[in-house]
This record gives structure tokens, sequence and C-alpha cells, in this order.
């Protein structure tokens, strides 16, 4: 995100679904293979992990770097930290790999067992520096590491018995708040990692549908609708996207990238209002 940290601000929700087509401009087409995992930062890059390489690519679309990344396996997730840095999570070998803006990769990879982890299955960034949460979903752990190794990391214990859910699916982290979601429910904790809400998301099924966070709502992308809900399950809205079948979204300020079955599409949305 993701993306994250990502500022998401969905001002667009006040305008009715069926002028909101008319405010889309796309701007980028970015070609995509279908297992190949991506994301974006706040400067707009891009960045694609796929055949163990990783590509950067600017706001423009333009490519800048590439670069091999098969020392580490497997990677499920590209997390940047900020401009100048980004980590790469690789579930297979349990390690976290730093790289700097030019994908330079850092000579020490963190293992996660150093951290008696050995069964991580997801991950995203803090806003909190050079901290990133660990979800090690066999063990019902949910973990805030230091990757400095300055402070002792957080960790709360039997996940499973205190949400009462099955499967986790994704994590996302947004204004200190860290959201799971899973068997239709989202799930928000504080920064120390204390539950403080949950809700159901009526007949969204987030196991197939994309969903993030921001603020106090919650968006997902179901068919060719984006629907926003407050927390406190009221409040719900959505808006026509310019494409179908979207399995994931991100935004950057006024732009948006939507994940299609074979490629991004980047879209300027224009509030009239």
């Amino acid at each position: 995100m993701r993306l994250l940290p990502i500022a998401l601000i969905f001002c667009l929700f006040n305008v009715r679904a069926q002028d909101s087509l008319n405010n889309w401009t796309l701007l980028k087409e970015y070609a995509l293979e279908k297992d190949a995992i991506w994301n974006t930062d706040i400067l707009e890059n891009v960045y694609v992990v796929h055949n163990r390489m990783i590509t950067k690519y600017d706001s423009a679309g333009v490519k800048k770097f590439s670069q091999s990344i098969k020392s580490i396996g497997q990677v499920k997730e590209i997390m940047p930290i900020n401009t100048m840095k980004l980590v790469l999570f690789s579930e297979d070998q349990q390690v976290l790999c730093l790289l700097d803006n030019t994908l330079t990769m850092s000579e020490n990879l963190i293992d996660l067992s150093e951290y008696g982890i050995v069964s991580a299955s997801l991950a995203t960034t803090s806003s909190q520096s050079d901290k990133i949460w660990i979800l090690d979903q066999l063990n019902s752990r949910l973990l805030l590491l230091d990757l400095s190794g300055k402070i002792q990391f957080q960790e709360v214990r039997n996940l499973k018995g205190i949400l009462d859910i099955k499967e986790i699916n994704s994590m996302f982290e947004t204004d200190n708040h860290l959201f799971l979601f899973g068997s239709g429910k989202v799930y928000e904790f504080d920064m120390y990692g204390t539950l403080l809400n949950d809700m159901e998301l009526g007949n969204v099924i987030v196991d197939t549908v994309h969903c993030i966070p921001e603020g106090k709502r919650v968006y997902c992308a179901l068919k060719d609708e984006l629907i926003g809900q407050d927390l406190d399950g009221a409040n719900k809205k959505g808006i026509k996207m310019p494409v179908n079948q979207v399995f994931e979204f991100k935004k950057v300020s006024d732009i948006y990238y939507f994940r299609t079955a074979d490629k991004i599409l980047k879209y300027a949305f224009k509030n009239n209002r």
C-alpha cells in the first residue's frame, strides 16, 4: 500500500454515481503479468516484481531501474517506507530485504527467525519510524518489529481467540491504526496492538474483494463500483469506477491505480462539486 504509508482521502464519494464516470481521466497503462505483484509510493512511482526481478517506473511510466532479487526467493509484499527506501517480504524464505530508491539491495537481509518468527504470512509497514507489522498466522500472533533493533517489539498473542476468525486475508496500517480483513469483517487496532473496533462488511466478501482502510472508513472495489462505509457501519456510499473487475486498487492524492486481469490503469479523478 499496502500500500502503506499512502494518504487515502476519498472526497469523491460525494459525487453522484451516475455522474462520476465523467470525472475519470486515464493517464497511463502498465502491462502486468497475472502472477506479478506491485505497489506505488507517494511520488507515484510504480514497483513491479515478476520472475524474481523488481522494476521501478516513474510517475510518467518510464522504466527507471531493474534489479534481480533471486537471492531472496518469492516476494509476497512490496512495501515503500519513504521516498528513499522500500522493504520486500519473502514468505518462503521468511526474510525482509531493504532496497534504496535505485533498487540497490542492502547487504544484510533481516531474518525473521531472529525475532522468533518462522511462519510469517503477511507484512505491512508502520507509520512509526523503522517499524513493520508481521502476522504469524500459524501461531496466531501479531508482532510490531523494530527494524533498527533498538526497541523491544510488541506482540499480540492468541489473535484468533481475540478476533474469533479463521483466517486473515489482508493487513494495512493507516493513521497509526492497523486493520485486519477476513471472513467478511474488518478489525481495527491502535498503534500498541489493542483491538478498538470490528465491523461486518455486509454483503462484501473480503476474501475475494479488495478492501482498504482510510481514516474512519473502509473502501471496497466491488465489480464496477467503489464502495465506502464508516467503521461504525453507517453512511455507506458508492461511485462508479471507470473499469470493471478490479482486483486491487491504490490511491495517491487524486490519482487512482486499478489492477485488472492484465494491467494497471492509472486514473485521475476530478471532483467538480
